[in-house]
């Protein structure tokens, strides 16, 4: 029988990797985009967040990834939204690394076009970009500003490792 045991996403990572929670990629439908976001509201308490922004409260955040797309990182109920919108299980897809703000700007600026200087991305702020070769969505939550997350897909996670540690200067040095 084959081994089934789970494989972590990164090894060694040089940057700590967020909690896995469950994560959902929810896309309006053609002309739904005001319903779906009153139903969100309504089972959430929470407004989907504009371009390049994100909301989170209650266990649960919505990240701005496209024209009448959300990611949405935490516990997403289908009834009331499925109407909506198409919802997509991505748990299993993105590895989320959690960097502190002041070394995430030093780091990915090195390889990434969005500016991330604390009076520009600032707590609250989203951006989808491209760090060096990888796609990458960025963002500050609103309740821990001192942090940037950056989500890759899983297949990527260790390459993205490797070039964390390269323009952090952290080759051979214990990792957080």
């Amino acid at each position: 029988m084959p081994d089934l045991t789970a494989v972590p996403a990164v090894r060694d990572p040089v940057f700590p990797i967020a909690e896995p929670q469950p994560l959902t990629v929810l896309s309006a439908r053609r002309g739904h985009g005001t319903a779906l976001g009153r139903a969100v509201e309504r089972q959430t308490g929470l407004l989907l967040p504009p371009v390049n922004r994100t909301v989170g409260g209650g266990g649960i955040r919505f990240i701005w990834i496209g024209p009448d797309q959300w990611l949405v990182r935490g516990p997403l109920e289908s009834d009331g939204l499925a109407a909506h919108a198409g919802i997509s299980d991505q748990s299993d897809v993105w590895t989320i690394f959690s960097l502190p703000a002041g070394e995430a700007r030093r780091v990915l600026s090195k390889g990434c076009a969005v500016d991330l200087h604390e009076g520009a991305f600032k707590p609250g702020h989203a951006a989808v970009t491209g760090v060096n070769r990888f796609s990458v969505v960025l963002w500050r939550p609103d309740s821990s500003g001192d942090r940037i997350c950056a989500a890759v897909f899983r297949s990527f996670a260790n390459s993205f490792n490797d070039w964390l540690t390269t323009a952090s200067g952290r080759e051979g040095l214990p990792h957080d």
